[in-house]
C-alpha cells in the first residue's frame, strides 16, 4: 500500500513543470478567510484560513504585496493600507467565506457583533440580517487585475432578489478586468485544493482561464468545484517572469463526436483504446458539470458502489476541442477494487454503520452555533487511499438561517 501512495501524491506533485524568472512586480494583493470556530474537527470544517493564507503566499511569491486579513471586521475590510489604496482596490483580490449569489460573509468564530461582516454586489454599505456589509460599487473596481469569490453560488443568477446580478458579474460590471465564481454550492475542502492548484498555475505563467482549466482538470470530493465562471479576460496573466512548460504528462488531446448522443459511449471507447484496455464505465460514478470553458465529465473509480476520487476528467470546451485527463496516479485500480472488497468482507462495522454513527452524526448536526442551521445534502461510502480506510461521508450545509449564506462542510464517519 506504501507504493500506492507514492504514486497517488507523485502524481499529484508533479504534473505542472515551469521554470520562474523572480522578478519585482508593482501590485498589491487582499486575501480574507476566517475561521468560523467549528468544534467538530472534521475535514473542511469550516474555516476558509488556510487557503486565504495560500493564496497570500503564492501573491508574494508573485511580487504582489499581500495582507491576508482572517478576523475579518468593517474596518479590515475597508483599510486604505495600499499607499493609502483601499484593500477593496488591490490588483488581485481573493474571498473565501459562507456565500450567496450577492455576498460573502464572515463571523469570527461565530462571535457575532463586529465579526459578522461581508461584502456585497451594491453601491453603499449596508446592515441587515445582523451582518454589516461593504458596498463594492463604491470602489474603483477598474483597479483590479483578478477577483475570485470563493463560496457557494456567487456566479448563480440570485432568485427573489429583483434586477440584481451576482456578485461576478456585479464587479467586472464595474471595471474589474477578470472575475470568478462559482454557480453550485462547495465542498470547502475542495475549494482548498483547487484554490492551490489554481494559484500555482497562475505563478506558473498560466493565464487565468487555462489556471482555472488546470485545477478542474483534477478530481475532488465531488465535481461542483468545477463549476466556475471566468468572467472578463480570460487570458489575462499575473505573472509574466514565468515562462511555462504546457506539457502535462496526464493529459491527452483527444478526437471523437461530441455531437450526439452518445459522448458517454465514445468516451469509454477513447479511454478503452488509449489509455486503460480494461475499462469498463460500469465501474465509475459519472459526474457532469458545466463551467465557463465548456463540460466536465469526471468518472470517479467507485468498484462495489465504493466512490474513490481515482479516475478519469473529460473536458469538452466550448469549441469542441476534447482533452482527456488520467487520473489513476499510475494506480492498479484492480488492485484497489480487491483492497476495498477485503475491507468490505472483514468490516464489522460495516454491518452495523447506521446504528454505530447515529449518534455522532447527530452531535455534529446540531453542535452549532444559534442562528445557524446545518443539513446533509449527500452522503456516500467512499474509500480514501491516502488513508486506507472506508468512509461514510456526509456533504453537510451550514448555513445562516437568516441571510442563508452558506458553505458545505464535510463529515467522515470511519467504517
Amino acid at each position: 500500500m506504501k507504493n500506492l501512495k507514492k504514486g497517488l501524491l507523485f502524481s499529484s506533485l508533479f504534473t505542472l513543470a515551469f521554470s520562474l524568472n523572480v522578478t519585482a512586480l508593482t501590485g498589491y494583493g487582499f486575501s480574507v478567510g476566517t475561521n468560523y470556530g467549528d468544534s467538530s474537527k472534521s475535514k473542511g470544517s469550516g474555516s476558509s484560513v488556510e487557503e486565504a493564507t495560500a493564496v497570500r503566499d503564492y501573491l508574494n511569491a508573485m511580487g504582489y504585496s499581500t495582507t491576508l486579513v482572517t478576523v475579518p471586521t468593517m474596518a479590515e475590510l475597508t483599510f486604505n493600507s495600499n499607499a493609502g489604496r483601499p484593500r477593496l482596490e488591490s490588483d488581485v483580490l481573493y474571498f473565501s467565506g459562507h456565500a450567496d449569489p450577492v455576498t460573502i460573509q464572515w463571523n469570527y468564530l461565530k462571535k457575532g457583533g463586529s465579526y459578522a461582516v461581508g461584502i456585497e454586489s451594491r453601491n453603499q454599505n449596508a446592515t441587515w440580517g445582523g451582518y454589516s456589509f461593504v458596498g463594492l460599487g463604491q470602489y474603483k473596481l477598474s483597479n483590479i487585475k483578478l477577483a475570485v469569490f470563493m463560496g457557494c453560488n456567487t456566479a448563480a443568477v440570485p432568485e427573489n432578489m429583483g434586477n440584481r446580478t451576482n456578485i461576478t458579474v456585479y464587479t467586472k460590471s464595474l471595471g474589474a478586468r477578470t472575475t470568478i465564481g462559482w454557480d453550485k454550492e462547495i465542498a470547502q475542502l475542495d475549494s482548498l485544493k483547487w484554490t492551490r492548484r489554481f494559484f500555482s498555475a497562475l505563478q506558473a505563467g498560466f493565464n487565468v482561464q487555462d489556471a482555472a482549466n488546470f485545477a478542474n482538470n483534477d478530481l475532488y470530493s465531488n465535481s461542483n468545484i468545477k463549476s466556475n465562471y471566468v468572467m472578463g479576460v480570460g487570458t489575462a496573466t499575473l505573472n509574466s517572469s514565468a515562462t511555462v512548460m504546457r506539457k502535462i504528462s496526464n493529459s491527452y488531446s483527444a478526437k471523437f463526436d461530441v455531437t450526439s448522443d452518445s459522448v458517454k459511449d465514445n468516451i469509454a471507447k477513447y479511454i478503452v483504446d488509449n489509455i486503460n484496455f480494461t475499462f469498463n464505465e460500469d465501474d465509475f460514478l459519472i459526474e457532469t458539470v458545466k463551467n465557463s470553458n465548456g463540460i466536465v465529465y469526471d468518472y470517479y473509480f467507485s468498484p462495489c458502489g465504493i466512490k474513490t476520487i481515482l479516475g478519469y476528467t473529460v473536458v469538452i470546451d466550448n469549441n469542441s476541442n476534447i482533452s482527456v485527463v488520467d487520473n489513476t496516479a499510475g494506480m492498479n485500480l484492480e488492485e484497489i477494487r480487491d483492497i476495498i472488497n477485503k475491507k468490505l468482507l472483514t468490516s464489522v462495522k460495516y454491518s452495523r454503520l447506521n446504528n454505530d454513527s447515529a449518534v455522532d452524526l447527530n452531535l455534529f448536526l446540531n453542535d452549532v452555533n444559534e442562528g445557524y442551521r446545518r443539513n446533509i445534502t449527500d452522503k456516500e461510502l467512499v474509500y480514501d487511499v491516502l488513508d486506507d480506510k472506508l468512509y461514510m461521508r456526509y456533504l453537510v450545509e451550514e448555513a445562516d438561517i437568516i441571510s442563508n449564506a452558506r458553505m458545505i462542510i464535510e463529515k467522515r464517519i470511519e467504517m
